[in-house]
């Protein structure tokens, strides 16, 4: 035990390990165990596993579309990555304009506040609508 440190104080999720929490990190891990044993029995033994099994998890589809699907995985980190290098330059871009000094600066500053703030209020009503039809 370090100098100064707090003796009543333990991980949030499993408690303190040293005393009489033990007990109750061995129920926890059980039944989460127990849980997942259900919910796997309950899904293999439901009336359309076979066909599930047959659509999602065929051996001989996943071996032959693998590699199209690893090419196409690869593109896709390729297209984030220049995405993000050109999104973190285009941001820092609009934050220095936004912070340029000066009257004569005024009608830059004021382009980069109004696209901030409408690319800001797009993404919070999105959201909403997506809230709103999800509820």
């Amino acid at each position: 035990m370090s100098v100064g440190a707090d003796p009543g104080r333990g991980s949030r999720i499993l408690g303190d390990l040293r005393g009489s929490d033990q007990g109750s990190v061995w129920i926890a891990t059980v039944s989460t165990i127990v849980f997942a044993a259900i919910v796997v029995a309950v899904i293999v033994t439901s009336p359309g596993w076979p066909a599930v099994k047959k659509a999602f998890f065929n051996r001989e589809i996943f071996v032959d579309s693998f590699p199209e699907i690893a090419r196409a995985f690869l593109l896709n980190i390729r297209i984030f990555l220049i995405a993000e290098a050109v999104i973190l330059v285009f941001a820092l871009l609009i934050a220095v304009l936004r912070g340029v000094p000066g009257p004569v600066f005024f009608p830059i500053r004021a382009l980069a506040v109004v696209y901030t703030d409408l690319f800001r209020g797009i993404g919070r009503a999105s959201c909403r609508e997506r809230v709103s039809i999800d509820v």
